[in-house]
């Protein structure tokens, strides 16, 4: 689930891309779970098996907060995944926990009243969109996508 060919785009690993048999990125704009996403998942989790809560990260700029900037969503529930499996692992079962949870729209549109095969339809196209596919291993934007079914549930 991890767009690794992503990396090839750049030098200095452009130049071996052909001898790796790596063809170019297919789709360029989702690189940062690459450059991003996995190096604060990977800082993370080094940091929590030294003992130390990762407030601060050293490794960009001269320092940031880390913890405080929610871009890394260590927070968010379904990060634990994380905790439980190697992160190259874990994002593919993270992306398949996000369109699960999109899935929920079946029971909100049930709450809105529709027919079960309504609602099961709404829910198939809602989990199986395009934008929901593409957007569910983005931080933290993914995340709102997926939960929307059901806050809307909530509030009807």
């Amino acid at each position: 689930m991890l767009p690794v060919d992503a990396v090839f785009q750049w030098l200095p690993e452009r130049r071996c891309h052909q001898q790796l048999f790596v063809s170019p990125p297919q789709n360029a704009l989702i690189t940062d779970l690459v450059i991003e996403n996995y190096a604060w998942k990977s800082f993370t989790l080094e940091s929590i098996a030294g003992g130390e809560i990762p407030l601060w990260n050293p490794y960009l700029f001269a320092g940031a907060p880390f913890l405080a900037n929610g871009q890394h969503s260590m927070l968010y529930p379904f990060s634990a995944l994380f905790f439980l499996m190697t992160p190259a692992r874990a994002f593919g079962w993270f992306a398949v926990s996000q369109l699960w949870l999109a899935g929920v729209l079946i029971a909100s549109c049930r709450v809105l009243k529709m027919r079960r095969s309504s609602a099961f339809l709404a829910g198939l196209v809602y989990q199986g969109g395009g934008s929901t596919v593409t957007s569910g291993q983005c931080f933290p934007h993914g995340h709102c996508r997926s939960r929307l079914a059901a806050v809307t549930a909530c509030l009807h």
